[in-house]
């Protein structure tokens, strides 16, 4: 899995750069064939907003998240993540099984 950040109208620390790649290392829990993680991040007067893609084989998810704190947007928009990647795993598995019952009948 390949993750990059690009940071827009500010400077990115390892702090940052540390965090995102901890949270985003998460997602190989639900689901293993993830290509790519984009993620943006941003400044824009107070408001800092996050921006993550996530790219797999027949799956593209793109979450977006506006804070006062950038370790916080980080943290909602990684949450959504999760939950859509276990909603997807889950709808995968139960299709998976649907397909076998009808091959034994």
């Amino acid at each position: 899995m390949q993750i990059r950040i690009s940071g827009r109208h500010f400077e990115l620390t390892q702090a940052l750069k540390e965090h995102i790649s901890k949270r985003v290392e998460r997602f190989k829990k639900y689901l293993d064939n993830i290509i790519d993680v984009h993620a943006i991040l941003g400044v824009e007067k107070y408001r800092q907003y996050v921006e993550i893609s996530v790219f797999g084989k027949r799956l593209k998810i793109t979450e977006k998240s506006v804070e006062t704190d950038m370790y916080a947007a980080i943290d909602k928009v990684c949450l959504r993540i999760e939950q859509t990647l276990r909603r997807y795993k889950d709808k995968v598995k139960t299709y998976r099984k649907k397909d076998t019952k009808k091959v034994l009948s």
